[in-house]
């Protein structure tokens, strides 16, 4: 029984998935590698529109182009354009009707 026991620790001739990773690590230079620096997720600012690129914006919106077609663009994003339209008092498309809105149509229909 004692020989079977030996014949199986001297017959498989390669290395145990242990010892490989010990040899792997062994090897290592860990002198090569850099430490990784933190990544840091800092809010980015927007693009600054100047007087003549908002002028452009406005009129382009008016004309029928979309917010999203206008934040690729100007190199905005969607959220930035809404904003800067509705700074300017531009009344956008396909929002929700107001509860006055509403109760003014229900009242006109019969």
């Amino acid at each position: 029984d004692t020989l079977v026991v030996l014949a199986r620790l001297f017959s498989n001739s390669t290395p145990s998935p242990l010892s490989r990773a010990i040899t792997a690590y062994q090897h290592l230079d860990l002198a090569a590698s850099r430490p990784r620096r933190p990544c840091s997720k800092l809010p980015k600012r927007s693009l600054q529109l100047n007087a003549v690129q908002l002028t452009r914006l406005i009129q382009r919106y008016q004309s029928g182009a979309t917010v999203y077609e206008l934040a690729m663009e100007f190199k905005i994003s969607r959220h930035t354009v809404s904003q800067r339209l509705q700074e300017k008092g531009v009344t956008m498309r396909r929002q929700s009707h107001s509860n006055a809105t509403i109760e003014m149509i229900s009242s006109v229909q019969v």
